[in-house]
């Protein structure tokens, strides 16, 4: 009794991760998104949706940052801006995610 509840159930299992690795999934590729290095951001600006500029010791980012209007996140952790920089950034980009985290 206890090895066909077994087996039931096994099966049951088996079906359920058949049908779902069969559907079609969403897919993601970040890699075109993500922009490294903000001179070849500023090759394709209207591209550019997520900037990370993290662990690169900037205090400030040039005028021309606010090309990028299609920025929807900006990874600035473990840099050194001042908060009147902080400030200036966010008034840039008022809808993207940012981040100015000093670890």
């Amino acid at each position: 009794m206890k090895f066909r509840l077994t087996l039931i159930c096994l099966l049951k299992t088996a079906a359920f991760l058949l049908v779902f690795s069969c559907m079609p999934q969403e897919r993601f590729e970040y890699t075109d998104d993500v922009q490294y290095d903000l001179t070849k951001a500023f090759q394709n600006p209207s591209k550019v949706r997520i900037l990370d500029l993290s662990r690169q010791k900037l205090t400030t980012l040039p005028k021309e940052i606010g090309q990028l209007k299609n920025l929807q996140w900006l990874e600035l952790s473990n840099n050194q801006f001042s908060l009147e920089e902080q400030e200036r950034i966010r008034k840039l980009f008022p809808n993207a995610g940012l981040i100015f985290e000093y670890h």
